[in-house]
């Protein structure tokens, strides 16, 4: 047993349960000194003593960690609940093949500002705070979740800096209930400002998180505001100042019947990620939605004359040639658009009539962009939808509108003859034989170049098999075909188009994929060898795709070998009477064995 580790007060290091040596039965020397005073510290640790901390964890299996060492002192995880914590202290001595285990108490004492919740609920309550005093506008508080009981604010006047709620802790407003927040909220818990009559305001002068929960009444002004989880408010929004709110990858969503004030051009929810913002119960009323990105506002005014839905609309930079699942795809366009991309989605789909407004401002139009000859594109997944071009609204902000919309999915602002790519109404692929069929139509085409046809068989290594050249310019249905004489006959074959434009001197063209069509040729029967028996001549279906073919005898000796073969088969009648095996490389890479018997 290795005594240079000690603990000192509660671990006896001359008792073998507090020692576990994990690795072998060997005694290794070292030093060290651990203590739970003030902080975790080790002592004389390092190359000299060859002792090396691994780290300090809440359980045996070593798989909760409780904070981290960084080679002095041990800096416990914000959310070790205050008291006792029965840690363990994993470590090498000498050698990293033996790897030690301590287990050791370490106290986390309540600093100023920690929720207690030894009497009640009530946060006004001075004696459920760690320093007996209610928190001010300059407390950092800090809500475990060990406490007996958890905060309930009841009063108009509760404030706080910054607010940390522990895993499994919450923080409760009550009905008419308020509080003003001026730091940062760091919430692992539950935060519930949702009871009628509560007020939320946050306040920060400096960049300042906002946890994600409900809300009856959020307020926020001063700095920018970043939201950290999905949020709902059901009564009354307020900004003030030049506050913005990033959502990130949350949404933020408005119940039904919700008042908002304050947005506009300095005062608006950034959506800077997935996240968008949602309103309920979207009908004939008008409803803006107060977007834009970290550069501009760029707000949609939006009604429904059909089902009323809920919405979600973010607004993201670039306009793109193409887009899946709302994520763009290939090549931004880089002239004649807006460049901003307005993504709007319902929760249920169908049923809805919009009209909508799309608002921008002259900073955020490309090189050539016409406002006085634009339209809203929407972009399906047969490719973009336009409509007829006229003059923008406004001055700056512009706007154009457009109605009867049904379908929501990607929408951007353009021009007649921008580099957004043709307008895709189907693409198809059939077995032929052992030949795969691709077909396409498209309804429309501006200076369109070509169709480059793309296979895999995994869905993300693509390779070129073939090129078309499309029309260019056309506002008439028009059809394509291409034909992979040669597809994979051991996988699963995926085919896609690359719609390529044309591109100026000195630039490169834009592009879009289409949607993926998939083809499988497993069962299909080109494999055999034939006729069987044989008297002369041995055919092989499907002799393009073969790259070798040997017939041995069932001593396993080669009679014939042959590289490629025509239609005109393999004569036979020299071989000797009897079965034979007919191995078909193929130049997909794959083998077919088949026995065969030649007769006479």
């Amino acid at each position: 047993m290795n005594r240079g580790i000690l603990k000192y007060k509660t671990l006896d290091a001359a008792a073998p349960q507090f020692l576990q040596k994990l690795s072998d039965g060997a005694t290794h020397t070292g030093s060290a000194v651990i203590s739970d005073q003030s902080g975790l510290t080790i002592t004389e640790s390092g190359v000299g003593t060859g002792l090396e901390v691994l780290g300090v964890f809440r359980n045996a299996e070593l798989t909760q960690s409780a904070g981290t060492y960084g080679g002095d002192v041990f800096q416990p995880d914000p959310t070790l609940p205050i008291g006792d914590n029965a840690l363990f202290l994993q470590m090498t001595i000498n050698h990293t093949e033996c790897k030690y285990l301590v287990p050791f108490n370490y106290k986390i004492v309540a600093g100023p500002g920690t929720w207690l919740g030894g009497i009640s609920t009530d946060w006004n309550l001075p004696a459920n705070w760690s320093d007996g005093v209610v928190p001010g506008s300059t407390t950092d508080v800090s809500i475990p979740e060990n406490s007996p009981n958890q905060p309930v604010i009841n009063s108009p006047d509760a404030t706080a800096h910054d607010i940390l709620i522990g895993i499994g802790a919450s923080l409760t407003l009550a009905e008419f209930a308020s509080i003003e927040i001026k730091g940062n909220v760091t919430n692992s818990g539950l935060f519930n400002a949702g009871a009628g009559g509560a007020f939320a305001y946050f306040s920060g002068t400096d960049q300042q998180t906002i946890p994600g929960g409900e809300y009856y009444v959020l307020s926020i002004g001063g700095a920018n505001k970043i939201l950290t989880g999905n949020a709902t408010v059901s009564a009354y929004l307020n900004f003030s100042g030049t506050a913005k709110i990033a959502l990130g990858n949350s949404n933020l969503t408005l119940a039904d019947g919700i008042t908002m004030s304050g947005a506009g051009a300095g005062t608006y929810f950034i959506t800077n990620g997935t996240g968008g913002l949602k309103k309920n119960n979207v009908g004939f009323d008008e409803f803006t939605f107060p977007v834009g990105t970290e550069t501009s506002y760029t707000p949609v005014v939006f009604a429904n004359q059909g089902s009323a839905d809920n919405f979600t609309v973010r607004v993201g930079e670039g306009a793109f040639s193409s887009y899946l699942d709302n994520n763009p795809q290939g090549s931004p366009v880089s002239s004649m658009v807006v460049n901003k991309t307005w993504y709007i989605s319902e929760d249920v789909p169908g049923g809805s009539s919009a009209i909508l407004q799309l608002y921008w401002n002259a900073t955020d139009e490309l090189s050539s962009f016409d406002r006085n000859l634009c339209f809203i594109s929407h972009y399906k997944s047969t490719g973009w939808d336009p409509t007829a071009a006229s003059q923008a609204f406004g001055a700056d902000p512009y706007y154009k509108r457009r109605a009867s919309i049904t379908s929501f999915s990607p929408f951007v602002v353009t021009n007649p003859g921008s580099p957004l790519p043709v307008t895709l109404t189907r693409f198809d692929a059939a077995r032929e034989g052992s030949t795969a069929l691709l077909s396409w139509s498209t309804s429309s085409e501006t200076n369109s170049d070509r169709f480059e046809i793309e296979r895999s068989v995994n869905g993300k290594d693509w390779l070129q098999i073939g090129s078309v050249r499309s029309h260019g310019e056309s506002k008439e249905l028009v059809d394509y075909q291409f034909a992979d004489l040669n597809p994979i006959f051991s996988a699963e074959n995926l085919y896609r188009l690359r719609m390529v434009d044309r591109s100026a001197i000195g630039t490169d063209a834009t592009f879009a994929y289409s949607r993926i069509r998939s083809l499988n040729f497993k069962d299909f029967d080109r494999r055999i060898v034939y006729p069987n028996p044989a008297n002369d001549q041995l055919f092989i279906n499907d002799p393009g795709h073969v790259s070798h073919v040997r017939i041995l005898d069932l001593k396993g000796k080669a009679v014939l070998d042959f590289g490629k073969i025509d239609g005109h088969g393999i004569r036979v009648n020299q071989l000797t009477p009897g079965i034979h095996v007919v191995e078909v490389d193929w130049f997909d890479g794959s083998k077919t064995t088949q026995k065969v018997l030649i007769n006479r």
